[in-house]
């Protein structure tokens, strides 16, 4: 039983790291969309590859977050 408060205590910290980390991820998007703009354009391989890996993680994420509500 203590390991599972020793979980829960490390969930807590772990939940507010998190939201931490999805606020500056929503920042630096909305940062990232105002530099692109509106107007099509050629932008770097690389930036597009960054933008499309976190969508895709973070999609996962969200998708998979469901099966971990289970567990507590």
């Amino acid at each position: 039983k203590a390991k599972s408060k020793n979980l829960k205590e490390g969930g807590d910290h772990e939940v507010a790291m998190a939201q931490n980390s999805l606020k500056a991820i929503a920042k630096a998007a909305m940062e990232l969309s105002n530099k692109i703009g509106g107007v099509e354009r050629d932008i770097p391989g690389w930036i597009q590859d960054h933008i499309t890996n976190a969508e895709n993680y973070i999609e996962q994420a969200a998708q998979g977050f469901h099966e971990l509500k289970g567990d507590e």
